[in-house]
């Protein structure tokens, strides 16, 4: 497997991870089917084999023939991951994130090819048109997923790895936000207009949208300061 795929490999597997973790999801839950998470993740077939493969070699899930994948009872007893480092205030985490995300967004419109940027646009349509039945894991996937998507496009391969190391701090506040906000369905609405702004290569709005999908992630976290003072690990697997 090849170090793209391989990293592919990995934030699916941490993704869902912290889902059990966060409570988003549960034993006994079905996943969704390999074309869903295809979709979610955007990645091949193969990557999601290969997470699957290591999420059942940890006893996290199992396959039922003819059924799907599901969630183990043995999941409930999930440990944290072990991490390694030196310690950052969430607020100084969360300023690069903005940076990485940024960066990212003008190096999308240097890209040819957008399609992935046109079926994020069709999921997050059918989130909005579906949101009063949307789960707290739907959610999350959509949140902890949306800034790896438009990282990994940018095909900056450093910027990506940077954050990678964000993901399980990054991934906490997700989860607040998808499961917490009020005002959740109004972010989803302003990644309308801001997918839209990539189509159209226009960074400089999309920047912008960027900043105002931040005010309002913020203005629906309670505990605020306290969110943002938290420190955290930087995320290095043993």
């Amino acid at each position: 497997m090849n170090g793209n795929n391989s990293t592919a490999v990995e934030i699916i597997v941490e993704t869902l991870k912290q889902s059990i973790q966060q409570g988003t999801l549960n034993p006994g839950d079905k996943l969704p089917t390999l074309k869903q998470m295809e979709e979610i993740y955007c990645v091949s077939r193969i990557v999601i084999r290969e997470a699957i493969k290591v999420l059942e070699g940890q006893g996290l899930i199992y396959s039922k023939q003819g059924s799907g994948i599901y969630i183990t009872e043995h999941s409930a007893f999930l440990e944290p991951s072990k991490s390694i480092g030196k310690e950052y205030a969430f607020s100084d985490i969360y300023s690069l994130f903005k940076f990485i995300y940024d960066y990212a967004v003008f190096e999308l419109k240097k890209q040819d090819d957008l399609s992935e940027i046109l079926e994020l646009k069709k999921l997050n349509r059918e989130l909005i048109d579906s949101y009063p039945k949307l789960t707290n894991h739907q959610k999350f996937t959509y949140e902890t997923t949306f800034g790896i998507r438009l990282i990994r496009l940018s095909k900056n391969e450093l910027a990506y790895d940077f954050y990678l190391m964000l993901i399980k701090p990054l991934s906490h506040v997700d989860y607040l936000t998808a499961t917490n906000s009020a005002n959740y369905l109004e972010i989803l609405k302003i990644d309308e207009n801001l997918i839209q702004a990539i189509l159209d290569r226009d960074p400089y709005r999309a920047s912008f949208l960027g900043g105002e999908r931040t005010l309002k992630t913020i203005s629906g976290l309670k505990d605020k300061e306290a969110i943002f003072d938290k420190k955290y690990k930087v995320f290095v697997s043993e």
